[in-house]
């Protein structure tokens, strides 16, 4: 399928930090594209995804810099290896509840930023709000999609009364019950896939998503949805694992000028480029040991 755009049309995307590009033949999965899409240079706006790519999972990273490499660290990840080697059996002595007892942050950014590498229009958002600096869309529409997307997965669970005020999957403060939620989905999604093998399907929600990072020549692929899926594809000891790509697909430094958040005023040049290195710089096992919350 080819797009034609006549050049009025292309500056008008232009302005808002896209490129629309020709699309074509990307079926199946496609393995080593990354330099592929980086040449694209740009977001292919054809509804929402393309299809899945095969991903490095030692490439990928969640919005707070935690990593789900193999000399990484993230809170899922180290909670199902604790039920893997039989050292845990249930949330009240998991690493999944000291986490989340430990870590209780002013904004969901941290770790691998601090607060004053944040605007204070920022910090004025709920704790579970996150707003990439590359992302475009309405600020207090994001946080309010967070916050309906959590209290979805709430009823899913089978407690419809649930709201965010009981907490947010990614960091503490949460409740017993949320905090149990937690551990039975990452336990459940652990054990389907260890039984029936990793099944995608073609719904909104079938893959794990997110958007490639480029930096000389390396790339990080940020996860935006999926994390119980592709921790459980960690521990289960897949090293490239299947993602769907969100626009913009490829984000790099250089242009920052025209990231939507930093012409919203939501994030400063200098931070956003702060944010974006830790992505790839932040060392989130040293975090873990240094929080005595790694066991691996």
């Amino acid at each position: 399928m080819k797009i034609h755009v006549e050049k009025y049309i292309l500056n008008f995307f232009r302005k808002f930090g896209y490129d629309i590009v020709k699309y074509s033949q990307y079926s199946g999965l496609a393995e080593n594209h990354i330099q592929t899409l980086y040449q694209l240079r740009s977001s292919i706006l054809v509804g929402r995804y393309i299809n899945a790519f095969l991903i490095d999972i030692n490439q990928c990273v969640s919005h707070n810099g935690f990593s789900f490499s193999d000399k990484g660290w993230h809170p899922f990840v180290s909670t199902l290896l604790e039920y893997k080697n039989d050292i845990s059996f249930g949330y009240e002595n998991s690493i999944l509840k000291k986490y989340y007892a430990k870590f209780q942050p002013d904004f969901a950014m941290e770790p691998c930023i601090t607060t004053d590498q944040i605007s204070t229009d920022y910090l004025t958002f709920p704790s579970y709000t996150y707003f990439f600096p590359w992302e475009a869309g309405n600020s207090i529409q994001k946080a309010d999609n967070i916050r309906k997307s959590q209290e979805a997965e709430n009823l899913n669970a089978g407690y419809g009364s649930m709201k965010i005020s009981e907490g947010f999957s990614h960091h503490g403060p949460v409740s017993a019950r949320k905090g149990e939620i937690e551990y039975k989905r990452l336990i459940d999604v652990y054990s389907s896939i260890q039984k029936k093998g990793y099944v995608r399907d073609s719904g909104l929600n079938g893959d794990i998503a997110g958007t490639l990072l480029y930096r000389d020549g390396k790339y990080r692929f940020l996860v935006e949805m999926g994390f119980h899926r592709i921790s459980s594809l960690r521990v289960l000891g897949y090293q490239k694992i299947p993602v769907r790509l969100m626009t913009p697909i490829v984000v790099e430094k250089r242009h920052v000028n025209c990231w939507p958040q930093i012409k919203s005023g939501i994030w400063n040049i200098e931070n956003a480029c702060i944010y974006f290195d830790s992505l790839f710089d932040f060392d989130s096992a040293k975090w873990a040991a240094e929080h005595r919350l790694s066991n691996f």
